[in-house]
């Protein structure tokens, strides 16, 4: 619950619950934990500490098998138009 509600949920809001799974097991004695999330509907912001301790409401992308923080607004305008043409109305 703690990692769902509390940390996941709280970041990216509760409307993202369906779309995120987590499930426990062992590998070689050591206990995994396995958090899978399904591409979102929406834009999903989270908010971060800066480098002066404030927090910053930020914009990650996945590009291949990195994550990118993206911090133009030109940038996050581009991607959330091109990535979620349906919702544009």
């Amino acid at each position: 619950l703690w990692l769902t509600g509390d940390l996941l949920l709280k970041a990216l809001g509760n409307d993202l619950a369906p779309h995120i799974s987590v499930s426990f097991g062992i590998i070689d004695t050591q206990d995994i934990c396995k958090v899978t999330i399904q591409p979102s509907p929406r834009a999903a912001y989270c908010e971060i500490k800066n480098k002066n301790g404030q927090s910053e409401e930020c914009f990650f992308i996945r590009a291949g098998n990195q994550t990118k923080h993206l911090t133009k607004p030109s940038e996050i305008t581009h991607y959330t138009q091109t990535r979620w043409k349906s919702a544009i109305a």
